[in-house]
């Protein structure tokens, strides 16, 4: 049963991918923006990547004429390859790995401010989207994988030990549940910042590790910790944007103190 379910899903997300390239890799690279603006992006592009491979120029113009028959705006395609360079390389199968990403996100607003924040998603294989699919699924029901994916594509392309950590930390050190993580950015934050908002608000007092017998949690929901500005956050703790810099400065030297961290979890 189990295997079925495994060849279930796997042809589910083939099938998906299959669609995509099918019905939306409709962009023609040739028809997309004017040589002159295009030449001009690429030489904005080059002198900000010392290492831009020489002879790679036609490569690049390739590649920018694709972004924009994709909707992507002249700032987001010059940081998408400033971030990932090496996506050079992939001007033939640009198109097609884009389509792709679009029908696996299946919301246009989503699917390019992913590839606009996550640019380094291009490199991934099917294969690897499929496989991080499957280790999510083991903590997240399955269909709520595409709205996780929706709200932090960081967790396709960051290590696996690392998105681990933080939804272990979140869990059994701040007490959220599964439910509240799905509706929230938090997953988009490194572990150390993760711990570092928390350690704030906990020394504030503005949060309390929930106990298994509490019938009512008023801790700040996690949108109001972490899908927000720094200015907004500290406005939850009463203090100053400077004493919170102050403190992130401390963060990393006692942190480091298990027993430390343990005594403020407690």
């Amino acid at each position: 049963m189990a295997f079925a379910l495994r060849n279930f899903h796997r042809s589910v997300f083939c099938a998906r991918i299959g669609y995509a390239l099918r019905h939306l890799s409709h962009v023609a690279p040739a028809d997309q923006g004017d040589s002159s603006s295009i030449a001009a992006l690429r030489v904005e592009i080059c002198g900000k990547i010392p290492s831009f491979p020489v002879g790679s120029e036609r490569q690049c113009d390739d590649i920018i004429r694709i972004f924009r028959g994709h909707g992507f705006t002249d700032n987001v395609i010059q940081n998408a390859i400033i971030r990932a360079p090496r996506m050079i390389e992939l001007s033939t199968q640009l198109n097609e790995l884009l389509s792709m990403w679009r029908g696996i996100f299946r919301n246009e607003p989503v699917f390019l401010r992913a590839i606009g924040d996550y640019p380094e998603l291009l490199y991934l294989k099917p294969s690897a989207v499929q496989s991080r699919q499957e280790q999510l699924f083991g903590i997240f029901p399955r269909g709520d994988i595409v709205k996780l994916m929706h709200m932090c594509p960081r967790v396709l392309v960051e290590e696996w030990e690392e998105v681990l950590s933080k939804i272990n930390y979140l869990m059994f050190s701040m007490g959220v549940k599964q439910g509240d993580i799905l509706r929230s950015e938090v997953l988009s934050y490194s572990l150390l910042d993760i711990k570092m908002r928390h350690l704030f608000l906990l020394r504030c007092g503005v949060y309390k590790t929930p106990k298994p017998k509490d019938l009512q949690n008023k801790n700040p929901p996690l949108r109001a910790i972490f899908d927000t500005t720094t200015s907004d956050f500290v406005k939850l703790s009463g203090l100053t944007e400077e004493e919170f810099d102050i403190f992130r400065k401390m963060v990393p030297i006692y942190d480091n103190d298990d027993d430390e961290l343990d005594d403020e979890l407690d």
